[in-house]
């Protein structure tokens, strides 16, 4: 392949991941950060030692609780808006991150560069869809 159009390529991608990080943070915006009922006992789950088995077999999956101990939110600060923030920038990282990766893989085994350019265009577009993406800002281990 030329080098140019290598660059294009690569162009491509990144002008992709660019509106793909730009949409994605437009949904902070105007959809609220919400937790539930459930928000709390996980809370209740962070709170424990990452040790014990409460923790990691405990009537609530890790998941959640795991980040919410990594943010240092437990159940005195949790339904404040800075932890419920952080906890669903994190989450949204995450989402990035893993949709990012599965579009790369995705377009990777593609043979012609510009579909699996496009390819990957399109996995992120899909991650965009309002039921998913609001998914980001939802305090439940789903959402993770």
């Amino acid at each position: 392949m030329k080098p140019i159009r290598s660059w294009l390529i690569i162009l491509l991608y990144l002008v992709f991941l660019g509106a793909f990080l730009s949409f994605k943070w437009s949904y902070h915006s105007f959809y609220p950060i919400k937790g539930y009922r459930d928000t709390t006992s996980y809370t209740g789950t962070a709170d424990k030692p990452l040790t014990s088995l409460e923790f990691w077999a405990g009537e609530r999956p890790f998941t959640l609780p795991l980040l919410f101990k990594l943010l240092g939110v437990n159940s005195q600060n949790y339904n404040n808006q800075p932890a419920m923030a952080a906890v669903a920038e994190s989450q949204t990282w995450i989402s990035i991150l893993c949709w990012t990766v599965l579009g790369l893989s995705i377009a990777r085994p593609i043979r012609n560069r510009w579909l699996g350019a496009i390819a990957f265009g399109l996995v992120l577009a899909f991650s965009l869809v309002y039921d998913i993406s609001k998914w980001d800002l939802i305090l439940l281990s789903e959402s993770l």
